[in-house]
């Protein structure tokens, strides 16, 4: 019997767990929550005692939490990418990890998003201050730990966490230029593959985001590239304007939203191992 997956594209929290799938090729059905389909949000309330998602079923064994759906996966269905690390020492620091995104990146997320939510012409600034207060302070902390530290090698749990926590975080609070580190594992997250694919599924749903998707200027949006590190795969983008073509990872340049407004052609021009 296949794995089913109960979540939203949209969700971090679903991209949390279907990155995870992505990244091990192990075949699974989507179940989409939404009103076109009343009985996966039955289902979901029944099986989390809060009613949230994602929910991974796997035969007679229901698996709620993100993260211990990632840990299940790691145990039960094991393939290439490690998600949690062999050695002791080596997956308590992923577990840490895992929890500060979740915590402190993704929460002051929700706590901002919740606040235009919840009123959306005029959202508590309280609220707006914390949340965003919040992110600045874990992108410096986060901005120290990868100046002296190394991540476990992708896709791992890690990879699973902040990969949707600095997605939409850099949307609420963009991630300031003293914070090198995170702005290049961002862009380097959103380079892999599993990632990729969640924010090509996500994009229809963009209009869902309270606070809009940024739509930022092409200068700016170019000027973003020189601050992307390493890529795995090259693509070259083409734009038909006196511009230079630039060699960029094909996700991320998508990610960064130049297509729809300036005509952006893409085509993937092979592997490639860059310092």
């Amino acid at each position: 019997m296949s794995l089913e997956l109960y979540g939203h594209p949209f969700s971090s929290y679903t991209w949390k767990a279907l990155i995870a799938l992505y990244a091990n090729g192990i075949a699974f059905d989507f179940c989409e929550l939404g009103p076109d389909h009343p009985g996966n949000g039955e289902f979901v309330s029944k099986a989390h005692p809060a009613g949230k998602f994602p929910v991974l079923v796997d035969g007679d064994q229901v698996v709620v939490e993100a993260t211990a759906i990632v840990e299940f996966l790691a145990v039960r269905h094991p393939g290439p990418a490690p998600l949690i690390p062999t050695d002791p020492a080596e997956a308590v620091t992923a577990r840490m990890l895992d929890r500060l995104f979740d915590n402190y990146v993704m929460t002051n997320v929700q706590r901002v998003v919740g606040a235009y939510i919840a009123n959306m012409e005029s959202p508590d600034p309280a609220e707006l201050t914390a949340g965003k207060d919040g992110l600045r302070r874990a992108y410096a902390w986060l901005e120290a730990w990868l100046g002296a530290n190394a991540l476990p090698p992708h896709v791992s749990l890690v990879t699973c966490a902040a990969a949707p926590s600095l997605f939409y975080a850099d949307w609420v609070e963009r991630i300031p230029e003293d914070c090198p580190r995170v702005a290049g594992l961002r862009a380097e997250l959103l380079a892999l593959s599993p990632v990729a694919r969640c924010v090509d599924e996500a994009r229809p749903y963009r209009m869902l985001f309270p606070l809009g998707a940024p739509n930022r200027g092409l200068s700016e949006r170019l000027g973003l590239l020189q601050r992307l590190p390493r890529f795995d795969y090259l693509a070259e983008l083409l734009l038909l304007a006196p511009v230079p073509a630039v060699a960029v990872g094909v996700e991320a340049a998508d990610e960064l939203g130049i297509f729809p407004t300036h005509r952006v052609k893409v085509r993937v021009v092979g592997e490639a191992k860059c310092a």
